[in-house]
């Protein structure tokens, strides 16, 4: 009795993702995979390939297929490997030459760097706060935080933000501050005419809100005109000094914060 046993082999493989640890929740529940395989048809040359199976994949990202034949009928080798269907439209995915039953699926991503700007005479009446809360708020409704402070030189930067939605469509982002009582911001997202990667850079330009003060001196009676000095106060604090003499007797004290710490006027 002669048996003739088919020769087959089992085969594994595994999902590896590239999204910072799922930093934005991005990753799908589970996945289809498809197994296929290739042969040279020896009578014509030609390359073929059949799909054998389908099959839904969850955490933790592995499978195994059994009893894989290793040959076509005509003696040719078969070639397996691994495609995934219907790809999250937020990720590419890819198989490598040297495994090619394994998957590695990576967010695309941007990145937004955000520099603070100062205008208020370098800080001249202590009006900066000891911190800046920004936020930015994606297109899909997700919203992201930093802060802001002198010690990093009043930039933030927001990494490996994702670049599509579910649906495929690139994600606008908008940012926005929790703005410092006294001062007016404005500012937006661009990327820089130079950069052809996904990093964008957003301006804030903090301007102080200000107001002047023209102090006149008047004399009743007398010639004699001494120089006297004018003290600014906000009530709390001195502001400003000013010498008047000379024949010089009014002066405007300008780019005065117009509001407190506290928002107060």
């Amino acid at each position: 009795i002669i048996t003739n046993q088919l020769a087959v082999k089992s085969l594994s493989g595994q999902k590896t993702w590239e999204d910072a640890d799922n930093k934005y929740e991005t990753r799908p529940d589970s996945i289809e995979i498809e197994l296929k395989r290739s042969y040279t048809d020896p009578a014509t040359g030609t390359e073929r390939t059949e799909s054998i199976e389908k099959r839904t994949v969850r955490a933790p990202w592995t499978w195994r297929f059994d009893g894989l034949p290793e040959q076509h009928t005509s003696g040719a080798a078969y070639q397996y490997f691994v495609e995934e269907t219907n790809v999250d439209a937020r990720y590419t995915a890819k198989q490598t030459e040297e495994d090619p039953l394994s998957l590695t699926n990576t967010l695309a991503v941007q990145d937004i760097a955000v520099q603070k700007h100062w205008a208020d005479s370098n800080n001249r009446y202590s009006t900066r706060p000891a911190s800046v809360l920004i936020e930015l708020v994606s297109s899909t409704g997700a919203r992201y935080s930093g802060m802001l402070f002198p010690s990093n030189g009043w930039t933030y930067t927001f990494t490996d933000l994702p670049k599509y939605s579910e649906k495929g469509e690139l994600i606008e982002y908008t940012l926005s501050e929790t703005v410092p009582a006294g001062y007016a911001v404005s500012g937006e997202i661009t990327q820089p005419k130079a950069s052809k990667e996904d990093k964008y850079t957003a301006e804030l330009t903090n301007a102080l809100i200000e107001t002047q003060v023209t102090v006149q001196k008047q004399w009743a009676g007398g010639s004699y005109r001494p120089t006297v000095s004018i003290r600014l106060l906000d009530c709390i604090r001195l502001v400003d000094t000013v010498q008047l003499g000379n024949g010089i007797w009014s002066y405007t004290f300008e780019h005065l914060p117009r509001y407190r710490t506290d928002g107060t006027e």
